[in-house]
């Protein structure tokens, strides 16, 4: 009878933490701060690209590629909803 209650206060505590673990929605102003960040991130990667000489093309699609993915984890980031944790299981 003992460890049945011991067991059962585990399981309780457990699913407290795992309930208190899940992800929260990111506050507006971390949203604003990071998609700042992705900004200046493809800002410089277009810079660099420009630097190059002949055909930079492929170096700014390149950019808008990761801006893009960037941009892509940072709405999952940011509203946690079933579909874009499905959406990442299997872009991984």
């Amino acid at each position: 009878m003992k460890k049945t209650n011991i067991y059962c206060i585990a399981l309780v505590f457990g699913l407290t933490i795992s309930v208190s673990a899940m992800a929260d929605p990111m506050t507006q102003y971390e949203y604003k701060f990071f998609e700042d960040n992705i900004m200046k991130e493809y800002d410089a990667a277009v810079e660099r690209c420009d630097a190059l000489s002949g055909d930079n093309n492929a170096c700014i699609a390149t950019a808008r590629a990761n801006r893009n993915k960037s941009r892509d984890a940072l709405n999952r980031k940011s509203k946690p909803t079933m579909k874009h944790s499905s959406v990442f299981k299997t872009k991984i």
